[in-house]
């Protein structure tokens, strides 16, 4: 158990780069998405 103990230390760190890592990913297809449905129905009500 101590030894479990150990390694979660450096998962964690690991993890919360992976979890900002992802949050980007997120945010960048989410601004994408966003952006070209806005452009897409500009262009269908002009």
């Amino acid at each position: 158990m101590v030894k479990l103990r150990h390694p979660n230390r450096q998962t964690r760190g690991t993890g919360v780069g992976m979890k900002y890592f992802l949050f980007l990913i997120v945010a960048t297809i989410v601004l994408i998405l966003w952006a070209y449905q806005r452009v897409y129905t500009g262009e269908s009500n002009d």
